[in-house]
């Protein structure tokens, strides 16, 4: 194929690249190559360099299921690449679409200076950081990264390498949580209800499958979705700009229709990558208290099983599978809503209320900076190594 045109500098960074502004969360996101990318604010220095892969479905739109944990890694220091990829059956399908898309990124970024230290982006230290499938991307992609890729360690977060029959149903429920995450929580038990089991999966592609070609082939039919989509409160807007999400969906049925019901590799077979092609690089793996579908334990014991010894961190944090995806929580609307109680309190609601508003503490925006911290803590060689277990007798 051609190669695309050259991406527009970024203002404000020497030598950096990038495409229009990403609207759909906050303008600080910009599209490079295919990957986007979130910087340090101004004034804070360059630490390290991330390579991000979300989970299944989630992984598509990073810049805004993501969006609050990528831009809290950015704020202390961390630029941010993460790259969109489709789910898939095929896990080496995810593997080189992510990895592809990071390669032609990081090619276009490597001149980019860091404007408060000079440091090249070159020069940063690289890591990969991967949630749920993202992180069996990031493991199996570091098994055959190339020297250009190569990374001082890995944050593998709530690792999952279920057999299908066990994923899909959970996969629902996953999805589901991410479509409240966006504002389309009505259309949550419609498409959670398609992913009761693979058969389930399998017999409601189809239809999903052929109006996604309709959507994709003219997107000015969603127009003509109005008043269906009116009815759960949704704008043909809101689904144009989750279209690439939703195209996934046609992934997987291909996938299906060409016979494959389950995961490849298999879990048996990363095993055996890992032990054999692992790299020995740091490792840090976080757990979620109440996150029922986690396999870290598993990947622990892999990882301490390697004649290289790589070196592995655990840390078990509160909270559930889907932490990561929090999102910044809305602002109560209730004064501006009855501006008489404004004027009853002789307030201005511009001068007075909005900067009370807007400074209300956040739970998410806190449950999400202390899980940042906890990464950036490892990164720079702060957190203690664990010992590994004793050998069994």
């Amino acid at each position: 194929p051609a190669s695309p045109s050259p991406p527009a500098p970024v203002p404000g960074v020497p030598g950096a690249v990038g495409g229009a502004k990403i609207n759909l969360i906050d303008p600080r996101w910009e599209q490079v190559a295919d990957a986007y990318v979130v910087r340090p604010p101004d004034g804070v220095k360059w630490k390290a360099a991330v390579h991000f892969t979300g989970g299944a479905f989630a992984a598509i739109l990073p810049q805004i299921t993501y969006n609050l944990l990528l831009q809290s890694l950015a704020d202390r220091g961390v630029v941010v690449v993460a790259t969109p990829y489709s789910t898939s059956f095929d896990y080496n399908r995810c593997v080189n679409e992510a990895f592809q898309k990071f390669a032609a990124a990081k090619e276009l970024m490597d001149t980019e200076v860091d404007p408060a230290s000079g440091v090249a982006f070159a020069s940063l230290p690289l890591f990969g950081m991967g949630h749920s499938l993202g992180s069996v991307v990031q493991v199996l992609g570091s098994c055959q990264a190339g020297p250009l890729q190569s990374r001082k360690g890995n944050v593998l977060l709530s690792f999952n390498n279920k057999p299908a029959t066990d994923a899909v149903p959970m996969f629902g429920g996953a999805v589901g949580d991410q479509l409240e995450s966006v504002g389309l929580g009505t259309l949550a038990p419609m498409v959670s209800s398609m992913f009761k089991s693979p058969g389930a999966l399998n017999d409601n592609m189809s239809g999903a499958s052929a109006m996604l070609n309709q959507l994709m082939a003219n997107p000015s039919n969603l127009a003509s979705l109005a008043p269906m989509l009116s009815m759960f409160g949704i704008s043909p807007d809101q689904v144009n700009q989750l279209l690439p999400a939703l195209e996934q969906l046609k992934i997987i049925n291909q996938d299906m229709r060409s016979g494959k019901t389950e995961f490849t590799p298999s879990p048996d077979e990363i095993a055996e990558t890992i032990q054999s092609e692992y790299p020995s690089i740091r490792n840090l793996l976080i757990k979620f208290n109440d996150d029922g579908i986690d396999e870290t334990p598993v990947l622990e014991g892999r990882l301490r099983a390697l004649a290289n010894r790589a070196e592995v961190s655990r840390v078990n944090l509160p909270g559930g599978h889907l932490r990561p995806l929090l999102q910044a929580s809305p602002q109560s609307p209730q004064l501006q809503q009855r501006p008489e109680v404004v004027d009853g309190l002789g307030l201005s609601l511009e001068a007075d209320v909005a900067p009370v508003v807007t400074s209300m503490p956040d739970p998410n925006k806190e449950n999400i900076g202390a899980l940042a911290d906890t990464v950036m803590k490892w990164m720079g060689g702060r957190m203690p190594r664990l010992p590994s277990p004793p050998p069994a007798l």
